[in-house]
């Protein structure tokens, strides 16, 4: 809970957005790791000397509200699933506490890296009409059939590398919701930490911590998993089974779908 991590973000010298912007990473190779929530408070203590921590009007602790966009046969998340490359993932960022927002392109090419673009819109009343252009521009031909496919909240950390080009975030307290809202989904048991650099590893005192307690790497698409964790049966989700287990074990959720 926010009672527990607040104090926690304290340890943290600060840096505002421009700071970061300056190290945006729009061109990125990201790896990303699922922890128990029992782990969030080590990692915190240990990484405050090594990393600064985003701060705008206060606040250190961002919430984020998603809404993911796919085709009525969901051809991006079959993409995921199939293991495909030069993939597209489309959606609809509002970042809550800023109240600004902005549509999202993101595309994984076949050399592991991720291309983000986006455009911003009005937040309060997003105009999908505005945004047709951009996505007819990042996407071809599937604009015509884009449809809501998943609602995803969480609250984000930020910490960015004071020696290299190397940006850190841990996300907590998921959750997703199916468009019908027939199933929703929290994970309060479990973080996600993603780390995004510029080019390959070097030495940090994140991946230091991440080898002392032998934690390996997984594959991790908020949009996938959380389609998979509320889907009602249609979809393929025998590729995700490894990170659907991972997150079973962490977490107290019956309710994991791990039938292929």
């Amino acid at each position: 809970s926010n009672e527990v991590i607040t104090p926690l973000l304290q340890g943290f010298k600060s840096h505002t957005l421009a700071d970061q912007s300056n190290a945006a990473l729009m061109d990125r190779v990201d790896t990303k790791f699922i922890l128990s929530m029992s782990l969030l408070k080590a990692f915190l203590t240990e990484l405050n000397d090594e990393y600064t921590i985003l701060e705008q009007e206060g606040r250190r602790l961002f919430t984020y509200e998603t809404t993911y966009f796919d085709t009525p046969d969901r051809c991006f998340y079959r993409a995921h699933h199939n293991g495909k490359l030069n993939r597209n993932k489309v959606r609809f960022r509002r970042y809550h506490d800023t109240n600004t927002a902005f549509m999202e392109v993101k595309f994984k090419n076949n050399k592991q890296r991720t291309i983000k673009k986006r455009m911003p819109l009005d937040a309060s009343k997003p105009d999908f009409k505005n945004a047709e252009q951009f996505l007819i521009a990042n996407l071809q031909h599937q604009v015509r059939y884009l449809e809501t496919a998943l609602f995803v909240k969480y609250q984000r950390i930020t910490l960015m590398n004071k020696n290299s080009t190397e940006r850190l975030t841990l996300d907590v307290s998921l959750n997703f919701k199916s468009t019908n809202a027939a199933s929703q989904v929290s994970l309060p048991g479990m973080w996600i930490a993603e780390l995004k650099r510029d080019r390959k590893p070097y030495a940090s005192s994140f991946l230091t911590l991440i080898k002392q307690h032998q934690l390996s790497p997984v594959s991790f698409s908020k949009y996938c998993i959380g389609s998979a964790l509320t889907d009602s049966g249609e979809l393929k989700t025998n590729r995700f089974k490894p990170t659907l287990q991972k997150i079973s074990r962490l977490t107290n959720i019956e309710k994991i779908n791990i039938n292929t």
